[in-house]
């Protein structure tokens, strides 16, 4: 109704009419209720602040989830009186908007990269430093001796294998090399004799502490427990070596693959998808002639396309692209387009 009035007795807009009383918001065609200050929604998309009604998280099919309702189980009806959670009757007068209505929610940007050298050149120093500072904070953290013995061992036994003992058995490939031509074209009267390897001198390690399989791993428990500790600061993480890095990497698009699903009378395609920290992803796909689509916005991996073909029982070809979706808008760049053939 252009004017903007209720039918008498009525809770609804009669379908396809989306005016509201005194010409304040609107919301979507056939709804009873809309949240204190919400505004219009998109035409087939959009969501809700956390915990604004029952409306599922994504419009559109392939998303799951549904807000909580307020307490008592119903949604407020424009019509009958009934108080929102602000405590405002829902009426003419213009509601109060929320203070945290459409704010980005804040990202941790301080992502730091794993502490464990991915260089194994810089691997040996790693656990001559952690096996040198460890006892140090064995008592401020607090730590076992057992453990502490353990992973100074574990510690100094890595290092020695990655170290020298791997720089002596590399040096030493060439000579071996060296004598097998010898041996195989080689001039002379006198006995061969195959090259014999001398490995440096192992670490000496605490008293009664032996060093068994799985050093590494043992370390990354080790470390875990350190963390865990009431002592633990992250200056002696940093200290030790156990806090990677700052990633100062900027990731300015989500990641996504796709695989193919056999479904109820054709085949869907499964969305996997990284968001980077980011609230969710915006879903478009385009096949055909046809126009980029909204497919849903989804806060969860993975997103399933489940669409019947456009022609029944012929393969078709689906184009997906993605970007960030948060606090009401998409943001970002564009994913590079990726496309997949759809069968029966």
């Amino acid at each position: 109704m252009g004017d903007g009035s209720f039918p008498i007795g009525s809770e609804r807009f009669p379908i396809g009419e989306d005016g509201f009383p005194t010409g304040e918001r609107s919301f979507p065609i056939g709804w009873e209720s809309f949240p204190i200050g919400k505004d219009v929604l998109p035409i087939d998309g959009g969501v809700f602040p956390i915990g604004n009604g029952a409306f599922p998280t994504c419009w559109s099919g392939g998303c799951s989830g549904a807000e909580p309702l307020p307490e008592g189980g119903l949604m407020a009806l424009w019509s009958n009186g009934t108080l929102w959670t602000s405590g405002a009757l829902w009426g003419p007068v213009t509601p109060t908007t929320p203070s945290n209505q459409n704010q980005r929610r804040k990202r941790n940007t301080m992502k730091r990269q794993h502490y464990y050298p991915r260089a194994h050149s810089a691997r040996p120093e790693w656990h001559l430093n952690f096996a040198t500072k460890l006892p140090g904070y064995a008592a401020a953290l607090p730590l076992d001796t057992e453990d502490v013995n353990q992973g100074v061992a574990d510690n100094l036994t890595l290092a020695y294998g990655q170290g020298t003992w791997l720089t002596n058995v590399r040096d030493f490939a060439p000579a071996c090399t060296a004598s097998l031509r010898e041996l195989e074209d080689g001039a002379g009267n006198s006995a061969f004799v195959f090259p014999v390897f001398t490995a440096p001198t192992p670490p000496t390690l605490p008293v009664g502490i032996t060093v068994k399989p799985g050093a590494l791993q043992r370390i990354y428990r080790l470390v875990q427990d350190i963390k865990s500790k009431p002592g633990y600061t992250e200056a002696m993480g940093i200290d030790l070596g156990i806090v990677g890095p700052e990633d100062t990497v900027e990731i300015t698009v989500p990641e996504f693959s796709m695989k193919l699903e056999q479904g109820t009378g054709c085949q869907c395609v499964r969305l996997s998808f990284k968001k980077h920290g980011w609230y969710a992803v915006a879903i478009y796909s385009r096949r055909g002639d046809g126009d980029w689509v909204l497919l849903g916005i989804d806060s969860e991996s993975p997103y399933l396309d489940e669409r019947p073909l456009l022609v029944p029982s012929q393969p078709e070809v689906r184009e997906y692209r993605m970007r960030y979706w948060e606090g009401g808008t998409e943001q970002g760049d564009w994913t590079a387009v990726q496309s997949i053939t759809v069968g029966v």
